[in-house]
């Protein structure tokens, strides 16, 4: 039966994050050639209710998290399902008026911390809890969660994110040093490709450059260069330029580069498109993703598609997905004074030069094969898929729950009709 189903991107489609491209390959290129959906982006539109791409956009009013009209959304779109595809512990009225059965709740779980009690309230109202991998649905169902569901994993297009190995306009073949070039690094170079926001307390910058500047003590030899795709300075983050100056990489001289302010922000909000970001992903030696937690974090399965290793941290579902790579140690836990219930990681520097070490003495072949390999199993199409078995099996419980008004069968409707000419 199709379902209309309210669904929270966050970002909207045209906006090149893992959000973003959530809302374009699931909800418009998967889920609505199936059900009656509706998007809620609170960033890249935010202007007026609209009709675009065959489906209703609705936007934000002042809350970013949707909290104050997503009821209004709700309602107005006369939803059966209201499904959010973003951080937890970013709701509060969602979750009171989940379990009033106002709103019919399926979240797509996206947390990258250790889970806890919060989480287990805010989540026990809904009518399943979907988690992004199997590391999560583990610990929602070990802190005692009864309605978690089977992960379904994020996608990648395989189609932009893969080796490049054809030729370029000019008839020369796109090859690792060509890249590297035409992104202004000497060809030769050791290419260390970051892709993360700059946000002080989920990506530790200091512990990456710090394992960055032990590696590059301890292979003087080796010209290594940093791509950080990331905007030089944030207001919730770091002034990058100076904090990487800190730890030996030097801005002015072009050991670093940051992505261009201009490119990123004003160009459709985080303005590269897919098709830069392969490209960065095949100049790069490495991808080091080494964060505080992610849920899996999209630039870990893509790197891995286009066939280079990744760095991550030994935490939270990092394992689960770094495949072709190395996951570096923890150094400690921390917790945020204005959430003291999510717990991050912050790897230890030197584990992060041991593991770049570990790529720079390696078979680039090796990774070639066990990446793209592993990485095929992560696709829209899969994931799409794993939606539509989820939301057959929740149409069941939404019966089940007289949470909508049933359709009658044939053979009732028909009694019903003619009782209807008799009368």
């Amino acid at each position: 039966m199709r379902l209309r189903i309210l669904w929270y991107a966050k970002d909207a489609p045209n906006v090149p994050s893992a959000y973003g491209k959530i809302a374009d390959y699931v909800v418009l290129k998967g889920l609505k050639s199936h059900h009656d959906m509706a998007l809620f982006c609170t960033v890249g539109y935010d202007n007026c209710t609209v009709e675009g791409d065959g489906i209703l956009w609705y936007p934000r009013l002042a809350d970013m998290n949707g909290e104050d009209v997503f009821l209004e959304h709700y309602k107005d779109f006369n939803a059966d399902l209201y499904v959010t595809a973003t951080d937890i512990w970013i709701f509060d009225k969602l979750p009171n008026l989940a379990a009033q059965g106002q709103v019919a709740w399926v979240p797509w779980c996206y947390i990258d911390y250790e889970p806890c009690k919060l989480d287990f309230q805010k989540l026990s109202p809904a009518l399943r809890a979907i988690p992004t991998s199997r590391w999560l649905q583990g610990r929602l169902k070990a802190i005692g969660l009864e309605n978690v569901g089977e992960p379904i994993f994020l996608g990648v297009d395989h189609n932009i994110f893969r080796p490049w190995n054809e030729s370029d306009s000019d008839g020369k073949e796109i090859t690792k040093a060509r890249l590297k070039a035409s992104l202004g690094f000497p060809s030769d170079c050791f290419d260390i490709l970051m892709v993360q926001m700059n946000q002080e307390f989920r990506k530790p910058f200091e512990e990456q450059f710090h394992g960055i500047q032990i590696f590059r003590e301890r292979n003087p030899d080796v010209d290594v260069r940093v791509h950080c795709h990331s905007l030089p300075r944030s207001h919730d983050g770091y002034s990058l330029p100076e904090l990487a100056l800190q730890y030996g990489l030097d801005y002015q001289k072009g050991d670093i580069r940051f992505a261009d302010i201009y490119t990123m922000v004003c160009k459709g909000v985080l303005g590269y498109s897919e098709h830069s970001m392969a490209k960065m992903y095949n100049a790069a030696d490495v991808l080091l993703n080494a964060t505080a937690g992610e849920s899996p974090g999209m630039p870990v399965l893509e790197g891995q598609s286009c066939g280079i290793p990744v760095i991550t941290t030994d935490f939270a579902c990092f394992p689960e997905f770094t495949i072709a790579g190395y996951c570096a140690k923890v150094q400690k836990y921390v917790h945020a004074p204005t959430m003291p219930w999510c717990k991050k990681a912050l790897p230890d520097p030197y584990s992060i030069a041991d593991c770049l070490e570990k790529v720079l003495n390696s078979d680039p072949n090796r990774w070639l094969k066990v990446g793209v390999e592993a990485m095929k199993q992560y696709s829209w199409q899969n994931c799409v898929d794993a939606w539509l078995k989820q939301l057959s099996e929740i149409d069941e419980l939404i019966q089940l729950k007289c949470l909508k008004i049933p359709v009658p069968s044939e053979e009732i409707q028909k009694v019903a009709d003619e009782i209807l000419v008799l009368t």
